[in-house]
């Protein structure tokens, strides 16, 4: 969660839930979800990873992504999800295309929503 505390304030951070819409115990699972169903969330403490769940979201995604200079690398690829990696200094290229959520960025930790910011 250290990592992510900056971006607090910037983007609506949501956080995982489990099947009963409840909030799971591990913090550092959070993101920030994009138009056409994408999803960011940290890799690693300087890696961000970009999930598709359609095939259509990622042929318009990925190129654009591309073009903006990001170098993208593909980490797994299913019949319509794929998820690919970069490095976190290119998340403001990847959020001008994406555009996560913004609306309720300065939102803190409430345990009892379904939707919470810790990112």
């Amino acid at each position: 969660m250290i990592y992510t505390l900056k971006y607090i304030g910037k983007y609506y951070i949501f956080h995982e839930v489990d099947c009963d819409g409840k909030p799971i115990d591990n913090k550092n699972a959070t993101y920030l979800e994009g138009k056409y169903k994408s999803q960011l969330y940290r890799w690693d403490t300087h890696t961000i990873a970009i999930d598709f769940y359609t095939t259509s979201s990622r042929n318009i995604i990925v190129p654009l992504v591309k073009k903006a200079g990001v170098r993208l690398k593909k980490y797994s690829e299913g019949d319509s999800e794929s998820t690919y990696l970069f490095p976190e200094d290119d998340i403001n290229k990847v959020c001008e295309i994406v555009k996560p959520r913004i609306r309720g960025k300065n939102i803190q930790l409430k345990k009892y929503k379904k939707n919470v910011c810790l990112f």
